[in-house]
């Protein structure tokens, strides 16, 4: 690894997608929500994406700020969920981090154990069943859950394309998505970023 590393600041997003019905009423749901205050609900709006076409857009609810513990430190983290009309919710937490590569590569590693970001995914599905049960069509119970994360750098103290920063930091990189503590070959290395865009 790197001896001396850029302090970088980034956002580490957690995805949690559920199966809730067949289908959602979108258009019904959002009325529903403006036509009264929802305890949890923080904001709300329709995707306008530029690169992504649906024929009915979903619809983001901002669910505020909650705490899961990392071993004995807390983490904060915002709460957004994406509800589509074909029936699934998409939950995006989002928790800010500031430190190194090595340190992000054990906060990978400590969210990858522990079970307390599953856990509060879990607690804000209750609440969003609650929020659209009105406005579900044939509702679905179902324990399938679809995982993923995202690591957003958006600084880092070090004057570097994005070529240059992962052929300099390739095996912190590989450690940070992989979240591995233990050091890795160079096969391992190569493998992980052989798909960069």
């Amino acid at each position: 690894m790197s001896t001396t590393q850029p302090s970088i600041k980034a956002h580490i997003l957690l995805f949690y997608c559920f199966e809730l019905a067949y289908s959602v009423r979108v258009d019904k749901l959002e009325e529903l929500l403006k036509k009264q205050p929802t305890e949890g609900v923080v904001s709300m709006r329709r995707s306008r994406s530029h690169y992504l076409r649906f024929a009915s857009y979903p619809l983001i609810i901002k669910l505020g700020e909650d705490t899961a513990m990392l071993g004995d430190s807390p983490r904060t983290a915002s709460a957004q969920a994406r509800v589509f009309d074909f029936g699934v919710v998409s939950l995006c937490l989002r928790i800010p981090f500031s430190g190194t590569l090595n340190e992000l590569a054990l906060e990978s590693t400590a969210i990858s154990e522990s079970g307390a970001f599953a856990e509060l995914a879990q607690r804000y599905l209750q609440k969003i069943k609650r929020l659209v049960a009105p406005a579900l069509h044939r509702p679905i119970e179902s324990d399938l859950v679809e995982d993923y994360v995202i690591f957003h750098l958006s600084e880092i103290a070090e004057p570097l394309t994005g070529e240059e920063f992962l052929k300099k930091y390739a095996r912190e990189i590989t450690m940070i998505i992989r979240a591995e503590r233990r050091p890795l070959s160079d096969q391992e290395v190569e493998n992980a970023i052989s798909n960069s865009i």
